[in-house]
């Protein structure tokens, strides 16, 4: 198939590097750490201002409803426009809606706020990943996502303990406003390093059985639609893009067991121990496997990575069925299905970015990003019924392990499954 590059005059590449990647994750951090704040304060500030329990946990809902939808949008705009124009406008959403936040005193104006930092949510997040490949030297995609998600993740220790000593001291509205000014932070970082738009002269569109291709001349490139955009996503991706949708969506699965249900076995089941420890130690676990996974997936082959990371997740969800036994084993279940989730979240972008077309790449994250999301709300129903149905809690957690373990045995045979 014949590929038309962009002309040198049409084409600017993006700044390469560690100080671009250094914006960049700083950008994260401050985006990060304001989505961790808020995710932490907004259910009791909405108490605070009248809102009944109900109200406090649909405000959660609306929010990731509305960036899931949103981000079906977003993906292909910034494909379309570039990275930086969409995560501006991402952090921009940010600014106007914590200052927003600080005047609000009922909860429909909560509401409507929250759909407005929906809008960031959606924007900024894949975005910023497709920046980060876009600004990584070859053969270093992984090395660089690791290490911006390393520093997006850092965001969590400190975010919500600083967030709420302000709050103890000088209220939600102080709060509020100092998250307008790190959302502005991250607002000048991402104009200042996020990649420029990428103009593309002519470009193929593959379709799913690779048979032929569509061009797209330059005139057409901004009157692409969304579907069509998408489409040459998949398209792009071809098999490898399925197949790291469908690891994603039983990481997140396993994510979503361990957000949700750990404290209420431990606590349920009166087991010795302090539940909070499991949370330390995954997101311990998280913080060592984000720059080490990338790492590796840049060096070896990212089937048998992500075989092996997999797995680790699953091995750790199963040793929680152990805690009844011994209580310490907790500790070991956090740190390895914390290495294993985000060893395994990284290892699915490092492969996207490499295997999806660069023009089509904010599309597929997108995508990806919504599989996640999904995923997690889809495993509070889920494995809220099993525990119901379910002879002994045990039974939930080696259940979901033995499905992990067992879909990395399946990609780990499927050699043509993930192509890097």
């Amino acid at each position: 198939m014949k590929t038309m590059q962009p002309s040198a005059a049409e084409h600017k590449p993006a700044h390469k590097g560690v100080v671009p990647l250094v914006g960049l994750s700083l950008a994260g951090f401050f985006m990060y750490g304001c989505n961790n704040i808020l995710m932490t304060l907004l259910p009791s500030y909405s108490l605070s201002i009248g809102a009944t329990m109900v109200e406090a946990g649909l405000q959660g809902t609306v929010f990731l409803l509305v960036a899931v939808v949103m981000r079906f949008y977003f993906g292909p705009l910034a494909d379309r426009r570039g990275t930086r124009f969409v995560m501006v406008i991402g952090a921009a959403s940010f600014v106007v809606s914590s200052l927003l936040l600080a005047l609000s005193t009922t909860f429909w104006q909560l509401l409507l706020i929250r759909s407005v930092q929906a809008v960031g949510l959606s924007a900024f997040w894949p975005c910023a990943v497709a920046a980060v490949a876009s600004i990584s030297p070859a053969g270093k995609d992984g090395l660089y996502i690791g290490s911006y998600r390393f520093a997006t993740a850092a965001s969590l220790l400190f975010g919500p303990l600083a967030a709420l000593a302000i709050v103890e001291i000088s209220g939600y509205a102080a709060c509020f406003l100092i998250l307008a000014g790190c959302s502005a932070a991250a607002f000048a970082l991402s104009f200042c390093f996020a990649p420029h738009r990428v103009r593309i002269v002519e470009a193929p569109v593959l379709p799913s059985d690779g048979s032929s291709s569509e061009k797209v001349e330059s005139g057409e490139w901004d009157d692409l639609g969304t579907a069509r955009t998408l489409r040459m996503a998949f398209a792009s991706g071809q098999r490898s893009l399925i197949v790291l949708l469908c690891v994603t969506a039983v990481v997140s699965l396993g994510y979503g067991l361990s957000m949700n249900f750990v404290v209420t076995f431990v606590e349920g089941e009166q087991i010795p121990i302090n539940a909070g420890l499991f949370f330390s130690c995954f997101s311990i676990g998280g913080l060592i496997a984000n720059p080490l996974a990338g790492w590796i997936a840049d060096t070896c082959n990212r089937r048998v990575v992500l075989s092996a990371t997999l797995s680790c997740m699953g091995i750790g969800i199963g040793l929680i069925a152990l805690v009844r036994v011994e209580p310490l084993v907790l500790l070991a279940a956090g740190f390895l299905a914390g290495m294993g989730s985000s060893g395994s979240t990284i290892v699915v972008l490092s492969t996207i970015s490499a295997s999806v077309d660069e023009r089509f790449r904010a599309s597929a994250l997108s995508v990806q990003q919504n599989v996640v999301d999904l995923g997690i709300a889809c495993a509070s129903t889920l494995f809220g019924w099993l525990f119901a149905i379910a002879v002994t809690p045990e039974f939930v957690f080696i259940g979901q392990a033995m499905f992990a373990v067992v879909c990395a045995c399946v990609l780990l045979a499927a050699k043509k499954a993930v192509r890097c």
